[in-house]
């Protein structure tokens, strides 16, 4: 699998000290051209996002096909702390998806038990979503 990494300030050089293949880049503003890859994957990323909507259409003209997200569930990870900008539940997760340009194929939400003294209450930790880019 080829891959290509973005990432900001210090988080480049600590991924390229371990060879990987990153570039210093904004994820809103890629230097891509347009259909440059097929998947984009991103992990615990746009919550980063100030303008989560404007960063999946840009996601949406350099991916020729899908989009793999992750993200912080509220419940667990809370809306605000964290350098977190764009915390939202899954139906506003959805519906931004769907304005920019992406139809949901998938989707599940990973539970964890909010603490070890109450193991059998489960909140919402992970928000997974593997989307197709509409036509």
């Amino acid at each position: 699998i080829k891959y290509e990494g973005v990432a900001l300030g210090e988080d480049v050089v600590k991924a390229q000290d371990k060879n990987r293949n990153v570039k210093p880049m904004d994820f809103s503003f890629l230097e891509y051209p347009d259909n440059y890859v097929d998947l984009i994957f991103a992990r615990h990323s746009l919550e980063h996002s100030p303008m989560p909507l404007l960063t999946l259409m840009e996601w949406g003209r350099v991916s020729k096909n899908w989009l793999g997200i992750v993200l912080p569930a509220p419940e667990w990870y809370t809306y605000v702390g964290q350098n977190h900008y764009s915390v939202m539940n899954m139906e506003q997760i959805k519906h931004l998806l769907d304005i920019s340009g992406w139809r949901v194929l998938w989707e599940d939400i990973k539970m964890l038990p909010p603490d070890k003294d109450n193991p059998d209450v489960l909140l919402p930790h992970e928000y997974w979503i593997m989307n197709e880019k509409k036509r």
